[in-house]
């Protein structure tokens, strides 16, 4: 059972973070070639890779495949699809240009979103430089030093809010490891921190009431008010959250009565689930500034999507200025902000090109 667990929620490529050191530099040799081994035969094309493939595929079919569209009308602010009006028209299949001209003109297309991404990115670095998040948990777990779930509870509260907004959608792998150390800090194992964290993350992205990344996006591909549906949305948040943290308590009262039960145990992790953090890091003016600064910025998003229309180039716009912000109010100053922004905005690279 234990083993059949690790693979499920571990990769090759991840699960050496829940090793403890150790376990890591025991591994011998035989070990070592299996989970080579098992990367290769896991191995899938790249997603840009894949994508490109399913662009030639659609351009042959352009040749085979009659071409046809519906009617739209205007139906209010929306454009609709007349029922049971589709008809033949001249086919217009493409070549070996409109495969590389189709990618070109989608990433142009789409500009408005890929740009958000990266600002999205840049913000959340600049927290990251800055202390802020760092902090922030830290300050949960001695607040709450003697109810520890508690401090589970509020942390994967936030970061579920983080999730159904977007924010930690993709940069929550990056939080991981400081999970684990918040973990360990509250006295308990590994996956604990990795649940808080991940699964936290992802009971809000379920929903995602105020993410634009896939609400927002596909509200606007439909010509649906951004948004709609934000109650029933709530609600579902609310739900998932209950049964992940439901979910994250058995496990977590089970390793309490035998910690031998952890899917990580070994006698150092045992010794290592004792520590805690010795010293609390204090947060200081700016951090409370830059703190302020964030619930602001999401209040105004959730604010301006429901009572301004807002679109995609307004959240940008928010999300620039919380990095501006933060980063210079968080002392990074002019240089060290824009460092910091440049190095947010690569990290997301890979999720605004898809």
């Amino acid at each position: 059972m234990r083993r059949s667990l690790l693979e499920l929620r571990f990769s090759p490529d991840t699960y050496w973070m829940f090793l403890p050191l150790k376990g890591r530099n025991s591994m011998h040799k035989g070990e070592k070639e299996m989970a080579e081994a098992a990367k290769k035969k896991s191995k899938v094309p790249h997603v840009f890779a894949l994508m490109f493939i399913i662009t030639i595929i659609m351009a042959v079919l352009t040749w085979v495949i009659p071409a046809g569209e519906y009617e739209r009308v205007k139906v209010g602010a929306r454009t609709v699809v007349v029922a049971d009006s589709f008809k033949v028209v001249d086919a217009n299949p493409q070549g070996f240009w409109g495969i590389f001209d189709a990618v070109v003109k989608g990433w142009i297309q789409s500009a408005s979103m890929i740009f958000m991404v990266f600002f999205v990115g840049g913000a959340i670095k600049i927290l990251e430089e800055t202390g802020t998040i760092r902090v922030g948990m830290n300050r949960i777990v001695h607040k709450l030093k003697g109810k520890e779930l508690w401090a589970v509870g509020i942390i994967m509260l936030l970061m579920s809010i983080g999730g159904a907004t977007g924010v930690f959608a993709n940069p929550v792998v990056a939080l991981i490891p400081l999970g684990i150390l918040l973990a360990r800090g509250l006295g308990y194992d590994s996956v604990v921190g990795f649940a808080m964290i991940y699964l936290g993350s992802y009971a809000g992205f379920n929903v995602g009431w105020g993410n634009v990344f896939t609400v927002g996006i596909a509200h606007t591909v439909a010509e649906l008010p951004m948004f709609s549906g934000f109650g029933v949305r709530v609600f579902f948040h609310i739900v998932n959250l209950l049964l992940t943290f439901g979910f994250v308590y058995l496990y977590i009262k089970k390793i309490k009565s035998d910690p031998t039960k952890s899917l990580v145990y070994s006698a150092e992790e045992a010794a290592e689930q004792a520590s805690h953090f010795e010293e609390q890091e204090s947060m200081d003016f700016r951090h409370m500034i830059c703190t302020a600064i964030v619930i602001i910025s999401f209040g105004a998003i959730i604010y301006g999507s429901l009572q301004l229309k807002w679109g995609i180039n307004h959240y940008s716009t928010i999300f620039l200025m919380m990095a501006i912000f933060c980063g210079i109010i968080g002392g990074l100053g002019i240089n060290g902000t824009a460092q910091a922004f440049v190095k947010g905005c690569a990290s997301m690279a890979y999720a605004a090109l898809v």
